[in-house]
């Protein structure tokens, strides 16, 4: 359709068309449209109405086997379905024109207002295409008879996918049958004199409610019963309550309301208490009582009340009123007793010695009596002559008093004569003492047998010295009133023996072994003495040294003396140790350039944060261990190129040879690249058999790290050879057996450097050797490729080959590893006096850093001498330059002149005469030639005396010579 949607109008473009409908369908369709067009727009009101034709009703699916197959159609359109693998064309939806169906219902059922809003049982449908239908239900409600009753129609509806519905309708009829929910009040027990109708007493329901009315009314009934121990009638109510819903459904519960009786019965009558006299008669009147809810029986009781004067009991009477409840009232009645007669009495004098006289003892007859029963009390007050009363010899004025219990009080006077004629006696007399500081307070006593005593003081000085140390005699007189006295002797010594002792909050500083940095301070002790106020505690500290500087010895002495010159000393040693090692950051692992110097720390790194607990100076050092990266050893126990050894000191063996080898009477060399060792080391060894077959077995040999390398001699007959090893642990890079790779264990490759990783192990040690070490690892890489120094033009003079040195004028260096290069010459020319050409060398070194030069080269052949019996020869030369030079004997009137020599090496022979003789003597002459002597025989020329053919041989010889003058 155009634009948007039906209802609107298509308008015509810039093209004059009208899009009118765009079907897409797998098959084809046929039919009509229907088009209204205004060609003047639509305010013009003329409309044409034209039916459009599309499609053919010959068009189809033209397949047998397809569920839409029609003979009729003769143009197959491509809109074959068909139906799925055992379903039947009925069950294939292409086109669903059928709605859903109900499959089951329960049109008709009942539920509680309770469940109304959760009890939904919903139909079950079916649709021929849709098994996701969209279900749903409308209710209308129509009120029942009361507020918890309604029915309900509730219509369901299902659509399918496109759009085809079912509804039916369901009838629900939701019913109250449940009575409403309450608590009752709970049993209660009241007072028998309590109102039970009170609801505030007994309880009340407070939270009647029904699931669905909203109001629930709540009434109650009494019945009253006697229970079977009861101590009065009716002391039980059964109160039935019922609460009713709306619907009249009715809940009951019952709740039990028991009256006791806990109040005591009261008394309605009490007799008054009496007073009597001595002797008269008790009389007896009763009293009585009444209860509120039971019958009452009054009893009493009489008991001893407190004691009257008289030294008759009060009679207490107590009257008891019991109701049926057993509860009890009490009352008293009081009858009390009393006396208004003095006793009678009468006395005598006495006369008694001050040894005998007790101021509390009666002396002489005293007699009295009273009407009633109680005890008389006597008391006396006397007077002396003498004042006191106390005196040895005196009269005492005694005054009597006699009182009976009720205060009735009678007097008399008697007159006692004292005496006294014996000294006092010390009681207590002290005895000799010994202190320390002070002397002891001590204490004396004396007594006489009538009056006080006193006692006085006298010493005498034995010793005594500045710091209060003494000795003393003391008298001590004890005396009476009447000048009778008894003397009593002893000493006082006071000496201070007792040393001064330290005051203790805790424990005395105890010996002990410390680190360096918890050295303890020193203690402040205080100490105290037994005499001296004030004490001084004197503090000395001695330090011997240990085995190094942060290990010593403190010796520490606190002593106190007292001015006696007693004196206490506590000691403390203190072993102080250093255990701790320093700490510190290791550098981090680093990766340098080759060339780099490694012991250049600002390079690799240097520790930092070094703490040591107790050095200031600390030694930092470190060793480097090099080895080479990029390999995985292999594990001799894990290997499988070693078989298992013959027992547990030989666990694993690596077999050279065996006698099936043709070559095993050769010599067998194993090599071995040890990496790694287990701690405690390993060992190996040759085992061989003999030419008879037995076993050999050579000495135990420690393995190394590095290279191991053994060989077994050679021998004449065929035998077996293996190296046996003592641990599986240990671990190689490399293994040979006679020059051949068997490692089958580890992986990887080497670096391209050897010795590239540096295992640098940083110690730090303090000053007592303890040390902490760790770890850092150097990789060295080569990045830089070799430095070449070379000549980009060279001429060379004097070539004596057509061969050029490789590296003419030219210098390599790499910093790191071996170096390899190329050389490519193309040539320019040459010729019978030389040749030139271009070079072109690559140099690369062993981690493929390549450097490349080109030099044009310029070879002169050598010119020189070519001759070889020349003085200056050049066996360098190639064209020969006419320079040859002879050596010989230049002078031509020599015998043996050279003409071709240029050099004269003074071989020139002259021959003449050498004699100076004759008459033709020649001082330049070096080789005799004969001399010319006056001659007895001239034709002697060769002087051998006979003139013959010799003579004129020699005259042949210099024949046609000129002579020089």
């Amino acid at each position: 359709m155009n634009a948007d949607a039906m209802g609107q109008y298509g308008m015509a473009g810039d093209d004059h068309r009208v899009m009118v409908a765009q079907l897409t369908t797998p098959g084809t369709i046929h039919g009509q449209f229907y088009v209204q067009i205004f060609p003047e727009g639509l305010s013009a009101g003329n409309t044409l109405y034209l039916t459009l034709s599309f499609g053919s009703d010959l068009c189809g699916c033209t397949d047998p086997m397809a569920c839409n197959y029609s003979e009729e159609n003769l143009e197959d359109d491509g809109s074959c379905y068909y139906a799925a693998e055992d379903e039947s064309c009925e069950a294939t939806c292409l086109y669903d024109n059928f709605s859903p169906e109900v499959v089951a219902m329960e049109e008709v059922y009942a539920t509680t207002c309770e469940l109304a809003a959760t009890d939904i049982r919903a139909p079950q449908f079916s649709d021929n295409c849709d098994d996701n239908l969209d279900i749903s239900y409308t209710d209308e409600v129509e009120a029942g008879d009361c507020e918890g009753s309604w029915t309900i129609t509730r219509t369901w509806t299902a659509i399918d996918n496109l759009g085809n519905t079912v509804s039916v309708s369901q009838t629900v009829n939701v019913i109250d049958a449940t009575g409403p929910e309450f608590t009752a009040p709970a049993d209660v027990t009241i007072a028998c004199t309590d109102d039970a109708m009170d609801l505030a007493l007994t309880g009340n329901v407070v939270d009647a409610a029904d699931a669905c009315s909203d109001e629930v009314e709540v009434t109650y009934s009494d019945a009253f019963e006697t229970s079977a121990n009861a101590c009065f009638a009716n002391d039980i109510i059964v109160r039935s309550w019922s609460a009713t819903d709306a619907c009249g459904n009715t809940t009951s519960k019952d709740q039990v309301i028991t009256f006791i009786d806990e109040n005591a019965p009261y008394f309605t009558s009490v007799p008054e208490g009496l007073t009597l006299a001595c002797g008269n008669d008790v009389p007896f009147v009763d009293a009585t009582a009444a209860d509120a809810c039971s019958a009452v029986t009054v009893t009493f009781i009489d008991t001893e009340g407190e004691m009257t004067c008289t030294g008759l009991n009060e009679i207490v009477r107590t009257f008891t009123a019991t109701d049926a409840c057993g509860n009890t009232a009490f009352a008293t009645q009081v009858i009390t007793f009393a006396d208004d007669q003095a006793p009678t009495v009468t006395v005598e004098d006495a006369e008694v010695s001050c040894s005998d006289y007790d101021g509390a003892m009666e002396y002489g007859s005293v007699e009295f009596s009273d009407n009633c029963s109680a005890a008389i009390t006597v008391n006396w007050e006397e007077t002396s002559n003498n004042g006191t009363g106390s005196a040895g010899c005196y009269e005492v004025t005694r005054t009597y008093t006699f009182t009976d219990g009720c205060g009735n009080v009678s007097t008399a006077v008697q007159s006692i004569s004292v005496y006294d004629d014996e000294a006092p006696v010390f009681t207590e007399a002290p005895e000799d003492q010994t202190s320390q500081c002070a002397e002891q307070p001590y204490s004396s006593a004396a007594a006489d047998n009538c009056s006080a005593v006193e006692i006085t003081e006298s010493r005498d000085v034995i010793s005594e010295d500045e710091c209060g140390n003494y000795e003393h005699l003391v008298t001590l007189t004890a005396t009476d009133e009447c000048g009778n006295s008894t003397d009593h002797q002893f000493t006082i010594v006071v000496a201070d023996t007792e040393a001064p002792a330290f005051l203790l909050l805790g424990e005395l500083p105890a010996d002990e072994t410390v680190e360096c940095d918890a050295v303890p301070a020193p203690s402040v002790l205080l100490a105290a003495d037994n005499c001296d106020g004030d004490v001084e505690v004197v503090f000395a500290e001695s330090i011997a040294e240990g085995s190094c500087p942060e290990a010593y010895t403190i010796t520490r002495t606190w002593t106190v003396s007292d001015c006696t010159g007693n004196s206490t000393e506590h000691i403390q040693t203190i072993d102080v140790q250093d255990t701790t090692a320093p700490t510190f950051e290791v550098p981090s692992d680093v990766t340098v350039e080759c060339d780099s110097d490694i012991n250049d720390l600002t390079i690799t790194g240097d520790v930092e944060d070094i703490n040591d607990a107790c050095s200031a100076e600390v030694v930092v050092s470190y060793s480097d261990e090099v080895s080479t990266g990029g390999i995985e050893p292999g594990v001799i126990g894990s290997c499988d190129v070693f078989e298992n050894g013959p027992n547990e000191n030989w666990q694993f063996v690596l077999v050279a040879t065996t006698p099936d080898d043709p070559n095993s009477n050769e010599a067998q060399t194993m090599s071995i690249n040890v990496s790694s060792l287990p701690e405690g080391g390993a060992n190996f060894r040759v085992a061989k058999t003999t030419a008879n077959g037995n076993w050999f077995f050579g000495p135990s040999e420690p393995l190394s790290l590095g290279m191991n390398t053994k060989t077994v001699a050679g021998v004449s007959f065929a035998r077996a050879v293996k190296f046996q090893f003592t641990s599986g642990d240990i671990e190689f890079t490399e293994l040979e057996l006679n020059g051949e790779d068997v490692n089958s264990c580890g992986s990887g490759e080497a670096s391209c450097l050897s010795d590239n990783v540096v295992t640098r192990t940083w110690t730090v040690t303090d000053g007592c050797g303890n040390t902490h070490s760790a770890t850092q690892t150097i990789t060295l890489e080569d990045t830089t490729p070799p430095v070449v120094s070379f000549e980009p033009n060279v001429v060379i003079s004097n070539i004596a080959t057509s061969e050029l040195d490789d590296l003419e004028g030219v210098e390599v260096f790499d910093a790191c590893s071996d170096w390899t290069y190329s050389t490519s010459d193309v040539w320019l020319g040459n010729s019978l006096t030389g040749y030139e050409l271009h070079r072109t060398m690559i140099f690369t070194d062993a981690c493929g850093n390549s450097t490349t030069i080109e030099q044009n080269i310029t070879a002169v052949y050598a010119t020189g001498c070519t001759y070889m019996d020349a003085e200056n020869y050049d066996p360098e030369a190639i064209i020969d330059d006419g320079s040859c030079e002879y050596t010989g004997c230049t002078d031509m009137t020599s015998a043996n002149y050279n003409p071709i020599a240029s050099i004269d090496d003074g071989s020139c022979v002259t021959v003449g005469c050498m004699d100076p003789e004759g008459y033709d003597y020649d001082p330049n002459a070096n080789y005799p030639g004969g001399c010319d002597y006056p001659d007895p025989c001239p034709g002697d020329i060769n002087d051998d005396g006979l003139v013959n053919v010799g003579d004129l041989l020699e005259f042949f010889q210099y024949y046609g010579q000129v002579c020089e003058e």
